[in-house]
Order: structure tokens, then sequence, then C-alpha cells
């Protein structure tokens, strides 16, 4: 599984995806948006799977203390090569490495820990468990954790968009059956109702559990088109609708904020 990882990430442009356009960009910008109220300043932050490190270094510039780390060698160096800059060399740092083990970090080191990948790739509940034991391990209680995930509907609907033959290649009946799914590829799809089932086991508080792109991904074509101002309201459009169910479960990706309880109860 990792050698395919790795291996899609070298052939992909992970530095340009949240820039590239409108609809990339919806989703980094709503990201924000959404951890705004809940990360204090100076935070110790570890970005797991953190790609090239845009949300890294978005936060680091900010003055926040982040680590990001990744699977993939590539990503890593480049995240190096951006920490070497003066405003950046006393506060970011990258390290190669697993979020399902976090052993180079101490128990409770972090006030929030990004998990803004690794549920893209990690397929069975096992390892999805045993990322979410390490992130919440080194973050401190009361802490804030934030993971993003693919959702299935979404996904379906944009392979939709890009080709209808998936309709019958995958029919819907067997994508939403318990024993189906959509998996493309190195990517594996999750429901929002599958996410809250699986984070109720942990010890945790729920405090957002929002839409980051909505229906940005199957009208990608209009939202590139979108002028400053028109694109400025789109975002505003965004925020005032994606905590609700219908926009959660269209969107392409989703974020689960929570809090780490001060206690394992």
């Amino acid at each position: 599984m990792l050698t395919t990882i790795i291996d899609f990430y070298n052939h992909y442009d992970e530095d340009s995806r949240l820039d590239r356009d409108n609809y990339h960009r919806t989703e980094f910008l709503v990201t924000l948006k959404l951890l705004e109220p809940y990360l204090a300043p100076g935070s110790r932050i570890l970005d797991a799977g953190a790609g090239t490190g845009r949300y890294s270094c978005y936060y680091a510039e900010l003055g926040h203390s982040v680590v990001g780390l990744d699977l993939t060698p590539r990503h890593v160096e480049s995240i190096r090569n951006k920490a070497a800059q003066p405003h950046l060399e006393d506060r970011l740092s990258a390290v190669l490495g697993d979020a399902r083990d976090l052993s180079m970090f101490q128990d409770e080191s972090f006030d929030a820990v990004f998990c803004m990948g690794p549920l893209y790739h990690l397929k069975d509940d096992a390892s999805r468990t045993a990322c979410m034991d390490e992130c919440l391990r080194v973050l401190k209680k009361g802490g804030l954790l934030a993971v993003a995930y693919v959702n299935r509907a979404g996904a379906y609907l944009y392979e939709i968009t890009r080709n209808p033959a998936v309709l019958t290649k995958q029919p819907p009946a067997h994508v939403f059956s318990s024993e189906g799914g959509l998996n493309n590829g190195c990517f594996v799809t999750l429901s929002p109702q599958e996410i809250e089932q699986f984070m109720a086991q942990f010890p945790i508080i729920l405090k957002e559990h929002a839409a980051t792109d909505g229906v940005s991904a199957i009208m990608n074509q209009v939202v590139n088109k979108m002028s400053a101002e028109q694109f400025e309201a789109w975002l505003e459009f965004m925020f005032l609708t994606n905590r609700k169910l219908d926009n959660l479960g269209t969107s392409l990706h989703n974020l689960y904020i929570a809090q780490k309880k001060n206690d394992n109860r």
C-alpha cells in the first residue's frame, strides 16, 4: 500500500493542488475558516500527512510552530526547502513518517494535530484506528484534532462529471452497499455517517463536521470562471451552507473537527 501511495505522489503535482484554481482554493480557504476559531495563537502543530506543506507553511507564517510529517520523501524535501527561508526556519520542520506510527513524538506534545491526508488512503478500520490512536496520543488534552476525508457520494458525483461510464462500471447499488465503496487506485472514500460512527469510539468532543468544497467539484468549470468578486460571494455561500447535511453528503472533501477530552471517558 505504501509503495502505491508514494508512487502516486511522485507523479502528481501536490504542491499546486490547493492553489491551482478557484475550485481547489475553495477547499483550502474554507478549511482555514473552519479551523480559525479553534486554534490558539502560538500553537505547536503536527501536520500529519502534510503533503508539500501548504497548511504547514501557512500556519508557520502565522507564528505557530509546525512539524510537517509525510510518507513521500519528495514532499518532505519540499517542506524542508520552504523551511529554509529565514522567516520560517525557526517555526517549520519536516519529518518522513507514517501517521500510524508517531513514536518519534512524545505523548501530549502538540496543541493541535491535523490529519488532513492519511484517511484518503487508509483502506481498513485497523489502519484508521492506529492513525487516530497515534494522533490523539501526541495531542494534548483539550487540543484540536482536524481530520479530512474524501466523501463517497461527492467522489462518485465528481467521477460521473468526468466520465458517465462510471455509472455502469461501478453501479450505484454496489458503491453504496455495505460490501461496496468507491476505491480509485490508492484512494478510499467514506461517508459522513461512517466517519461519525468511526470517530465516536475516541475520547473527543465533536466541534464541526463540514464540507470544505461542497458542490465546487461538480461545478468546477463554473467556479473557475468566477471573477474575484463572484468568488468571494461563492466562499460566503459555501460557509453558510457547508454544515448542512445535503452539502456534507455531496461535497468531495469534508472536515471533522474535534477537541480531545480532558479525560478518557
